[in-house]
């Protein structure tokens, strides 16, 4: 994806204001040190104003139902990966109205953008939305930890 991507400086900035908030908690966060943040947003192509679902979530404890109950399967590494944040994202998206019914209507895109490289195992998950989703997916990343601008 490119940088003149509407969502890709959104998302960025909705992650930089993610680890602000629980900094302002916590100087100490795993937040802004550990866990990997992912910023989405599902809607039509080239309408970055009209989503129908978006949020930001951070790795921890799986959300909506968990891959399991949207056909996903992660793959564990050293530690599980049910939590990262992309495979909610990606569940989040699942659970939505628009997709539930297992059809993308024309012109559907899921943006992700990723704080961090993405997991082989969240790889994985990504081309199994992929696969049921033919060219909905659009998913871009940063390299690493930014901690300070």
């Amino acid at each position: 994806t490119s940088e003149d991507d509407r969502f890709i400086p959104d998302a960025r900035r909705q992650i930089l204001d993610l680890r602000a908030k629980e900094a302002a908690k916590d100087p100490c966060s795993r937040s802004i040190f550990h866990r990997a943040q992912c910023a989405w947003q599902l809607g039509l192509h080239g309408d970055s104003d009209g989503a129908f679902a978006d949020g930001v979530f951070e790795s921890g404890e799986p959300k909506h139902g968990g891959p399991e109950e949207h056909g996903l399967i992660v793959v564990r590494l050293r530690h599980p990966r049910e939590g990262d944040a992309e495979i909610q994202a990606l569940c989040a998206a699942l659970g939505t109205s628009v997709l539930r019914g297992g059809r993308a209507p024309a012109g559907m895109a899921l943006h992700l953008h990723l704080s961090d490289v993405p997991c082989i195992s969240c790889l994985g998950a990504t081309l199994q939305f992929r696969f049921r989703y033919p060219g909905v997916l659009r998913v871009s990343f940063d390299r690493g930890r930014v901690l300070t601008e």
